[in-house]
C-alpha cells in the first residue's frame, strides 16, 4: 500500500518575503473520491479548476467581468465554491492537509552564511520549501503514526520550469536522509489546472501563507485565524507545521548530518 502526497506552493507576487508549501496526504482511494466531488462542484458553476489567489482576487478562472457577472454575484459564487471545496477536504475520511512557510530573507541569509545549509537546501527557494515540507512531514508521520513506515509516499508536485532539477533534489534528499529514504517513493510533477489534488494542495499552501502573515503581524491567537483555516484546523483536517527561519534552516542541517552518522 502507498500514501498519496500532492504538493503546491504559494508566495507573495515577487517572492521576496514568504514562500509556503502545502500538501494533501491520504489514501489513494480517498483522494480519488475527494477529486470526484471537487470536480463536480467546480463544474456546477462552470469552473475548470480552482486556484486560491484567483478566487480571492476575482481574476483568472474567477474573473467576474469575463463571465459577465456583477461584482456581488461573482463574489458570492467565488465564496460559495471555496467554502464547498473546503468542506470536501474537511469531511472526506482518509485525507488531510499540511503546510509550512519559509521566510525568504532568512533563507537567503542561511545559504549565504552557511556552506552546509547551501549544500543541503540548495539555492532555489521553491525547491527548498518543498524539501522542508517533505522532511517535516516525514518527521510528523514517524512521530504520530509510526505504523505507517511501510507505506511509501507517492509524491506529485505542481509543475514548474525547474522540475527536472527539483526531482533530482528530492531524490538526493531521499538518498541522503535515512528517514526520507524509507518514506519517499515515486516523485513526479503535474499541471495543477488538470489535477484537482494539486488544487487542494494549493489551498493548503495559501492558508499557510495567510497564517504566517498573521503571525508576522502579531496576530497569533485563535480569534485572528482565517475562518477557513480555523475550520480545517478544528477538525484536524489541516496541520500548520510552522515557519522556517534562518536558525531552523541552519540547525536542521546539523541535525540531519548527526542523524546520518548514527
Amino acid at each position: 500500500m502507498i500514501l498519496g502526497l500532492y504538493a503546491d506552493d504559494s508566495s507573495d507576487q515577487k517572492q521576496q518575503h514568504i514562500i509556503s508549501a502545502g500538501a494533501i496526504v491520504g489514501w489513494p482511494s480517498a483522494i480519488f473520491e475527494a477529486e470526484r466531488k471537487w470536480t463536480k462542484r467546480l463544474a456546477q458553476d462552470g469552473f475548470r479548476y480552482f486556484r486560491s489567489t484567483e478566487c480571492e482576487s476575482r481574476t483568472g478562472e474567477f474573473d467576474f467581468i469575463r463571465r459577465r457577472w456583477s461584482l456581488n454575484v461573482g463574489g458570492t459564487i467565488a465564496d460559495s465554491v471555496r467554502n464547498d471545496l473546503v468542506k470536501i477536504i474537511r469531511t472526506e475520511s482518509g485525507i488531510g492537509g499540511v503546510g509550512l512557510s519559509m521566510l525568504l530573507p532568512d533563507f537567503e541569509k542561511a545559504i549565504k552564511q552557511s556552506a552546509k545549509a547551501r549544500a543541503y537546501w540548495g539555492t532555489d527557494k521553491t525547491i527548498a520549501v518543498y524539501k522542508n515540507l517533505l522532511i517535516t512531514l516525514v518527521m510528523l508521520l514517524n512521530q504520530d503514526w509510526p505504523e505507517s513506515r511501510c507505506f511509501p509516499l507517492a509524491c506529485t508536485f505542481d509543475g514548474h520550469g525547474n522540475w527536472k532539477e527539483a526531482e533530482e533534489a528530492y531524490r538526493w534528499l531521499r538518498d541522503y536522509d535515512p528517514s526520507c529514504s524509507e518514506r519517499i517513493g515515486s516523485i513526479s510533477h503535474e499541471d495543477d489546472k488538470t489535477h484537482p489534488p494539486l488544487q487542494m494542495a494549493d489551498m493548503m499552501a495559501y492558508q499557510s501563507r495567510l497564517r504566517t502573515l498573521d503571525w508576522l503581524k502579531g496576530r497569533r491567537r485563535d480569534e485572528y485565524f482565517n475562518p477557513i483555516f480555523k475550520g480545517l484546523a478544528e477538525t484536524h483536517s489541516f496541520y500548520y507545521l510552522g515557519i522556517a527561519t534562518r536558525k531552523s534552516l541552519t540547525s536542521f542541517t546539523n541535525h540531519a548530518r548527526s542523524k546520518r552518522r548514527r
